[in-house]
């Protein structure tokens, strides 16, 4: 019985060693993930010809949107696509397979930018989503 508690910290130390690891092998997963896509994206903007890429959209801020169409013409859909990141991270270029993911559905893609923090804060990042969005309508 002595050796209980000893037995008990092993265990513990093996479970916290465990969960670890399947923490570190998620972050490696979802950074290859996120390297696979941004490589699929560059090759895709590089031969895709219905694009316009860093379109400026308002007079008030540096930032560009990225416009993915299916072909010449009009009266398609259009998807307002504003990626993730926390308002902290990434950029319109790493979500360039959401506009390949969509094209095929005959989807007109939008992808703004906007300012990250701790360059703006989010009444800034709200107004610059809202110009693009403003910028799609007319």
């Amino acid at each position: 019985m002595k050796h209980k508690p000893i037995l008990r910290l092993i265990l513990l130390s093996l479970i916290v060693i465990a969960v670890s690891g399947c923490a570190l092998f998620s972050n490696v997963t979802f950074y290859g993930n996120l390297l696979r896509a941004n490589r699929a994206g560059v090759r895709f903007r590089r031969t895709y010809e219905n694009l316009e890429l860093a379109v400026p959209f308002s007079d008030r801020s540096d930032v560009t949107l990225d416009l993915f169409s299916p072909e010449e013409g009009d009266g398609y859909p259009v998807l307002i696509f504003v990626h993730g990141g926390g308002w902290n991270s990434y950029d319109k270029e790493l979500f360039t397979p959401v506009a390949m993911q969509l094209l095929p559905q005959e989807m007109v893609v939008v992808i703004p930018d906007y300012t990250l923090y701790p360059d703006a804060n989010y009444v800034q990042m709200a107004r610059e989503v809202a110009d693009a969005t403003a910028w799609v309508l007319e």
